[in-house]
């Protein structure tokens, strides 16, 4: 009976390590095509343009660490330079939360492990139901969306200290 259960739980495990497997091999080969909406800013749209010209260039973990907080920088003065121009709080909000998605796809797209990216997504998938991060429709609050437009571009620019200090990396403001 003992060796009957081992052998069982032998194949059970042999199964579980072939199914997450295959898992694995998913969430690396699926990528969403990452297309600005038609209706964002054209500053925010230019924005978005040149941070995928800047992105050949970045190979290495930290570098691309570096590269994706850089690339932050833009949302807290291109958001007052909409806000200036009267640009509405959800357009505000919708270009914050594409600068960060873009910038998150195209650091993704450049990591050099594919375990390592394979992990990031699948993280994503458990936390938000999707392997490439939330959709900006699933960070608004229907009860209040004024107060999560303004969350989202507060918000925008945030980053986990912890990959951060794992580089010695710190956000940058851009220069004025």
């Amino acid at each position: 009976m003992k060796g009957r259960r081992m052998r069982l739980v032998a194949g059970m495990a042999g199964l579980l390590a072939v199914a997450f497997a295959v898992l694995l091999a998913l969430l690396w080969r699926y990528q969403s095509p990452v297309t600005p909406s038609a209706d964002l800013p054209g500053q925010c749209a230019r924005a978005l343009v040149a941070m995928r010209a800047d992105a050949a260039d970045v190979g290495a973990r930290c570098a691309i660490r570096q590269w994706y907080l850089q690339q932050l920088t833009v949302i807290d003065a291109l958001d007052g330079e909409l806000e200036r121009q009267g640009v509405g709080l959800d357009q505000r909000a919708r270009c914050a939360y594409s600068i960060r998605h873009e910038a998150r796809m195209e650091a993704r797209a450049r990591m050099p492990s594919h375990l390592a990216l394979t992990l990031l997504r699948l993280r994503d998938l458990v936390t938000y139901g999707h392997p490439d991060g939330p959709s900006f429709e699933s960070l608004l609050d229907p009860a209040d969306p004024d107060g999560a437009y303004r969350r989202l571009i507060e918000t925008a620019a945030l980053t986990n200290e912890h990959v951060d200090q794992s580089c010695e990396l710190q956000l940058q403001p851009v220069p004025e």
